[in-house]
């Protein structure tokens, strides 16, 4: 297979920053207005049995006004996941069943990176109402048996989970990706020959190492000065592959799904671009 073209990478591109893109009429749109946002309730009962202390497992949440911005660029960034994945032919031309697959596994990562892309920063608050900004919070290790650290385990946001997501963050912005850099690393994280479930494993596993070969293509062409830039760019995915999913979708869209389950929204998103691409 032929590495892919990077002059064609452009229009590929999902753009993390600039103006938001209109949200289609989907399951999205009505989880957005605000008479539904503003009375939803975290559904996680695992949310409700923690209970307050002073440590890096106290539990936050995503703190917005109804009709906030941060809502629409939440809900923006996911249409424009599965825009930017059924844009790309070799993901578009696999089996539904495979491109479900795909987006399901990686979804967060895509998420992620449009964040990081976007210089996306939040305020988060605890129970007591107390607020903090995501890139001020430094959650210090406390000693003995913390009551809320199962909690953290299981997928409740705290101020642990947000510390972990803005190093992550953070190491975007330190190595600052461009344009074309931040489309490649999407595509490696989106067509991964790892899932179990594929029934097209060894075309995705061609299809893999060609993105892979057009990025140190890339890096030689556009950097020839910074030889160790591919390693710190490919560095990155860990982090972003390691963030829990549960803790993720909990502290961003839960509030926006309520009872509706992730992969549902997901999948209806990723049909509805299907059949109107037919």
């Amino acid at each position: 297979m032929k590495n892919m073209s990077i002059s064609s990478l452009e229009s590929q591109c999902d753009h993390g920053g600039g103006q938001l893109c209109t949200v289609k009429d989907t399951i999205l749109e009505s989880l957005l207005r605000e008479d539904t946002v503003q009375n939803r309730k975290p559904h996680s009962s695992r949310m409700e049995t923690q209970r307050m202390c002073r440590c890096p497992y106290v539990r936050v949440h995503l703190a917005f006004n109804p009709g906030s911005i941060v809502n629409r660029k939440l809900a923006n960034w996911l249409v424009r996941c599965v825009q930017f994945a059924r844009g790309l032919p070799d993901f578009s031309s696999l089996c539904v069943k495979d491109q479900i697959s795909l987006f399901l596994s990686a979804w967060k990562e895509l998420v992620i990176l449009c964040m990081a892309q976007a210089y996306f920063k939040y305020t988060v608050k605890t129970d007591d109402g107390i607020h903090s900004n995501s890139d001020q919070i430094v959650a210090k290790s406390v000693g003995g048996n913390c009551p809320g650290r199962r909690a953290y385990m299981e997928g409740v946001p705290t101020k642990k989970a947000v510390e972990q997501l803005q190093f992550v963050l953070n190491k975007f912005w330190e190595i600052k990706p461009d344009e074309k850099e931040y489309a490649i690393l999407k595509m490696l994280l989106l067509l991964n020959p790892n899932m179990r479930d594929l029934t097209a494993t060894a075309r995705v596993e061609r299809i893999h190492e060609s993105i892979q070969s057009t990025l140190m293509e890339y890096e030689k062409l556009c950097y020839p000065n910074d030889p160790l830039r591919l390693s710190h760019l490919l560095l990155l995915l860990p982090g972003v592959r390691g963030f829990n999913k549960i803790t993720f979708e909990n502290l961003f869209f839960r509030h926006l799904i309520g009872d509706t389950e992730m992969e549902s929204v997901l999948v209806e998103l990723i049909q509805d671009h299907v059949v109107c691409s037919v």
